[in-house]
């Protein structure tokens, strides 16, 4: 079956954040607390078979640079993801789970880059999972999210 990459959204609720990452762009959250403030209804979520296979196809073939990737940290919402494989991107304090979710703005910037070069790139993956009306999905899904003045979690499942 595989796994899938499913990005979500919650509020900014002032008592689940306990901290702020400027230079990456990011929340620490109390993840028991903050399943009480989803954005939006239920089911309402953009998900990715396996990943997003154009930012690996960037990656591995060393492209990201030519289409202007890859400075800072573009990508750290996409790295941290991979990183819910072996829980190493959440702490345990006093019976509580914490975690980080991102500020959605340079996130859909990023998305919107990728959606724009997506046509030039060759993984078979991008197009069996049709990861472009998936990059399309996710630049409405983000537009949304900053209209509600939401924040957006990347986890595999």
């Amino acid at each position: 079956m595989g796994l899938t990459l499913y990005i979500d959204s919650y509020q900014k609720e002032k008592t689940c954040i306990t901290g702020y990452i400027q230079c990456l762009d990011c929340y620490e959250v109390n993840l028991d607390k903050i399943k009480d403030y989803k954005l939006f209804e239920k089911d309402y979520y953009v998900s990715f078979r396996r990943g997003i296979h154009s930012i690996n196809e960037l990656r591995e073939t060393n492209q990201e640079t030519h289409y202007s990737f890859g400075i800072g940290n573009e990508f750290f919402f996409y790295d941290n993801a991979s990183y819910s494989f072996n829980g190493s991107n959440i702490r345990m304090e006093k019976d509580n789970t914490f975690g980080v979710m991102f500020e959605p703005t340079n996130i859909l910037v990023t998305i919107k880059k990728l959606y724009l070069i997506i046509d030039d790139l060759t993984y078979e993956n991008i197009k069996y999972y049709e990861e472009k009306t998936n990059l399309e999905k996710l630049i409405v899904f983000l537009e949304e999210v900053i209209t509600k003045d939401g924040m957006v979690s990347f986890v595999y499942g």
